[in-house]
């Protein structure tokens, strides 16, 4: 059934035990090291206001912000112009953005003139940064892109050095805003931009990520980016030859077995046309997992995905397996060694993650959850209370920091109450509850007990809440938001995980909801609706696996660039997609409110990306 699918919908044909020859890495055809800006040589010893200002610099560089910033105010700055009054006004400037005093360097940047490329230069890489800071990555991006053309047209150093800076700020720009947006706006080098950003994105492989980059220069020649190849590239990893999927096709996973290999050979299929692999499937339900494992390497497979299910993760984890594996499911684990697998999986605890963040982002500073009774709930309910409890958390969704990295939570955010629906005829009564209901009726007891006589009166719910978390699902949210309007609390902002979605009987229920999905779910890429002709049984949570099996499939061919840096993120249809150093893909949801039926994305949450190098007062950047 699925070849005949694939083979009838796609109009791809299905050559699934192709003997392929592998993919050769492309030349790098970078012509030398990115420029360093560093201490201009322009600012001599024997000039006092450049000494002061180099001091000043190398304070920064050791971590002195304190005595970075007393040297360099004291020179008198009303003495200096021209190219060292620059200077002097961007250090200060990086000596804010160190400190985390935003708008500080704001202003400064503002104030400085730049007097050649190179300061010009210097000056888009910092504003660049400061729109990264509040999260817009896009404005960041298109502003160096059109400052390599114009400012440094004539220089290619200074040109590659802010190329490559917005490929690194465009790369964070999730598909579906460049979808919507910016590949119609802007100046038509902008639109071009935009649009090799987003077929980057959606190419599974590195070998097809390279041919959008060739067929995208080709046509755009004289546009400054095509002048260099993306640092992606260099020594880019051509991806495995001889893949073994390890699924299960009986017993209780057998269905989802079935829906993940779909959406796995879909992307085999969606992008075979100039790449050089072999896909054998493995069925865990008739073999063990040793077993398997050991018939795969005599069939010369050089990657093993799977298996599905948490057992037989934990089986694969044990055997330590002497090629690159990717199981489907998270296995318990202290550290990660480099030889075990990657662990990928669709977990709760990932979206209350983001939901924490978000909450947080929000200014949300006193929320409660609701809940049902189900196991998911209280992983997710364990996970989220965590987060806000520990007075910190960690930039896990943008992929700036390693999950080992966090930073503190603003002061006063608090999980201050929590219910639980057991049945469908509690959700009512448990919003009671934990709003304070009865505590409100309580009082107007105590009250007409002292005066003797009724009291008229109408119970009233805390008013110290800022926001409700639901962790449930459809059918209960749409019991859910009457019991909140019955208690006067539907003016309440609610932050729900996926599942709230899913099976929702009216979309009603919906409306003003904020939601954390995948992407593929809430903004649909193109090729979706090819994958519902051929696949119109996957809804729900199949729909999900689907998506889950693609981006598998993209992970296998591209864990290379997450294993390289952890600034790397792959913008998959399940999330943005990152490595945590214990060896486990961390999966970052996409925002949406629900507005008249249709899902409105919600801006990111600001993230504070690292310097590109280990210094940036050295770099200028």
């Amino acid at each position: 059934m699925f070849r005949k699918a694939l083979m009838v919908r796609l109009k791809i044909p299905l050559v699934i035990s192709l003997s392929i020859v592998s993919i050769a890495g492309c030349q790098s055809q970078r012509e030398d090291k990115p420029v360093d800006p560093g201490v201009p040589e322009a600012m001599v010893e024997g000039d006092t206001v450049a000494a002061d200002i180099q001091r000043a610099r190398q304070y920064m560089t050791q971590g002195d912000f304190g005595t970075a910033a007393a040297t360099l105010h004291q020179i008198d700055i009303s003495t200096v112009s021209g190219f060292e009054r620059f200077e002097w006004t961007v250090l200060d400037a990086e000596i804010s953005l160190h400190m985390g005093a935003l708008p500080a360097a704001e202003e400064r940047l503002g104030l400085a003139i730049p007097t050649d490329t190179s300061q010009r230069s210097r000056l888009a890489l910092l504003l660049a940064r400061i729109h990264a800071i509040r999260g817009d990555y896009a404005t960041a991006s298109s502003a160096l892109v059109a400052a390599a053309r114009h400012d440094a047209a004539y220089d290619g150093k200074l040109a590659r050095t802010l190329v490559e800076d917005a490929w690194r700020y465009g790369l964070r720009v999730p598909a579906h805003r460049i979808a919507t947006d910016l590949r119609r706006v802007g100046e038509p080098g902008e639109r071009d931009w935009w649009q090799l950003i987003h077929a980057f994105n959606e190419a599974l492989t590195p070998r097809g990520q390279q041919d959008v980059w060739e067929r995208w220069r080709s046509r755009h020649p004289r546009h400054v980016a095509a002048r260099f190849l993306p640092r992606t590239f260099v020594d880019v990893d051509p991806g495995p030859a001889r893949i073994a999927l390890f699924l299960p096709f009986s017993g209780r996973l057998a269905i989802a077995g079935e829906t993940v290999r779909d959406g796995f050979l879909s992307g085999y299929l969606l992008s075979q046309a100039k790449s050089r692999q072999s896909i054998r499937i493995y069925d865990t339900s008739a073999a063990s997992v040793t077993a398997l494992y050991r018939q795969a390497l005599r069939d010369g497979a050089d990657f093993i995905v799977g298996p599905l299910s948490k057992e037989n993760a934990a089986d694969m984890w044990a055997i330590d397996p002497a090629v690159p594996t990717l199981t489907l499911n998270t296995v318990a684990a202290s550290n990660k060694d480099q030889s075990h697998p990657t662990q990928f999986a669709l977990t709760v605890e990932d979206e209350a993650r983001a939901i924490a963040h978000r909450v947080v982002a929000d200014g949300r500073r006193r929320v409660i959850v609701l809940r049902s009774g189900e196991n998911w709930t209280a992983r997710a309910f364990t996970v989220l209370s965590e987060r806000l409890a520990s007075g910190e958390m960690s930039n896990t969704g943008a992929g700036t920091r390693s999950e080992g990295q966090r930073q503190p939570l603003p002061a006063g955010t608090r999980l201050v109450g929590a219910g639980v629906f057991l049945e469908g005829a509690d959700v009512t009564s448990v919003v009671g509850e934990t709003l304070l209901i009865e505590a409100s009726k309580e009082r107007h007891q105590r009250v007409q007990r002292l005066v003797g006589t009724d009291v008229e009166f109408t119970p009233r719910r805390r008013t110290d809440i800022d926001a409700i978390i639901a962790l449930i699902d459809g059918s209960q949210l749409a019991s859910l938001k009457p019991a909140l309007a019955f208690h006067f609390a539907s003016d309440l902002p609610i932050y729900a995980s996926s599942q709230a979605a899913r099976d929702v009987r009216d979309q009603g229920d919906l409306e003003l909801l904020r939601i954390c999905d995948m992407p593929w779910r809430l903004f649909p890429p193109e090729i979706k609706a090819q994958m519902r002709e051929a696949f119109p049984s996957n809804r729900g949570t199949r729909d999900a696996l689907f998506a889950f099996g693609l981006d598998a499939y993209r992970l296998a061919n591209q864990i290379s660039r997450l294993s390289a840096s952890t600034e790397s993120r792959i913008m998959g249809v399940t999330g943005t997609l990152t490595l945590g150093p214990d060896g486990v893909i961390r999966r970052e949801p996409v925002w949406a409110m629900a507005r008249n039926g249709r899902f409105e994305p919600l801006a990111p949450v600001v993230e504070i990306p690292p310097a590109r190098d280990a210094n940036l007062a050295t770099t200028g950047r």
